[in-house]
């Protein structure tokens, strides 16, 4: 357990614990560890974003064809290496079968996101949201 720092209240003290419980658990040992794991979150959160315009676009979730109205579909994933202040990123970008595909999250030929979305990226996930409630999240805006 954690010793108690002046003034902090109860919902810090539990998050505090949680994020030494998670570094702990996922053997984060240096800085190098912890941008990578800053890495791998934004990786994750960019292509879940991805899919889920897919799905907004196509009309349909992935293997649920009974409820396609389109004559298009997905064509599986493409790699792209972003650049971040953190260092290169690769991820995958999703296809669909006719190219008409156009992210505007990620827009075609665009490899650099903005410092802003890093960093909104960064404190959602730190505040505890999950990369699946940011996409949703992005999803809706």
């Amino acid at each position: 357990m954690s010793r108690r720092r002046r003034n902090e209240t109860e919902e810090q003290r539990a998050r505090r614990e949680l994020i030494s419980d998670f570094l702990s658990a996922a053997n984060i040992q240096s800085m190098d560890d912890i941008q990578e794991l800053f890495k791998e979150a934004l990786a994750g959160f960019m292509e879940g974003s991805l899919e889920s315009e897919l799905d907004s676009e196509l009309g349909y979730e992935p293997y649920n064809v009974k409820n396609n109205e389109t004559d298009n579909s997905r064509n599986g994933h493409s790699k792209k290496t972003l650049r971040t202040s953190m260092g290169k990123v690769d991820i995958e970008v999703p296809r669909d079968r006719n190219g008409e595909f156009e992210p505007k999250i990620l827009p075609k030929n665009q490899t650099r996101i903005s410092q802003d979305m890093e960093n909104k990226i960064i404190y959602i996930y730190a505040k505890g949201m999950s990369t699946s409630d940011i996409e949703d999240h992005i999803h809706d805006i």
